[in-house]
């Protein structure tokens, strides 16, 4: 038997408003790079964490091993990335953007603040301000493990939420204990 649990008007307006802005992301960032899928997420995370390997590459994309060794030999393809061994054993790669890359990824960046910021056009700054203490509540709660904050901050631009005041970052970490 098929048990229908029923949203709130709340949750609903909720609902519908997410999967807005992420349609609209997803469009803005694949449009920005030319290609649809990870790359747009992968450069934006990459601008802001360089030199990292695949592995840390792959876990805020949620994408399996295969997949993010694809994406990395696709951004290098494409003259986006390079890559250099690490100093270890020389198995493990390190990725970081190429001046094409940088640029690349300040498209991705600003075609995600033009879809963030027609999305909130209709509130005035007193009712942006209540929205972002909302959201920073609702956040916290939502950021269970530092892997699931990397996954949701993967578009982010730290330098207007930097880490010491991200409420995903701090309630990430907290849960950690670290």
């Amino acid at each position: 038997m098929y048990t229908c649990l029923m949203a709130t008007r709340e949750e609903n307006l909720v609902g519908a408003f997410v999967l807005k802005v992420a349609d609209d992301l997803a469009g803005a960032t694949s449009g920005a790079v030319g290609h649809q899928g990870a790359m747009g997420a992968a450069l934006s995370y990459l601008a802001q964490e360089p030199g990292i390997g695949v592995e840390e590459l792959r876990r805020p994309l949620a994408l399996s091993e295969p997949a993010a060794v694809r994406l990395a030999s696709q951004l290098h393809a494409a003259g986006l990335v390079s890559r250099a061994a690490d100093d270890g054993d020389g198995r493990r790669v390190r990725l970081t953007l190429t001046p094409a890359g940088r640029r690349a990824a300040r498209a991705v960046l600003a075609a995600r603040a033009g879809v963030l910021a027609d999305s909130l056009a209709g509130l005035g700054e007193g009712e942006r301000r209540e929205l972002a203490q909302l959201l920073e509540k609702t956040l916290r709660s939502v950021a269970t493990t530092v892997a699931a904050g990397q996954r949701i901050c993967r578009l982010c631009q730290l330098d207007v939420c930097p880490r010491v005041t991200c409420p995903v970052d701090l309630a990430a970490r907290h849960e950690v204990g670290t």
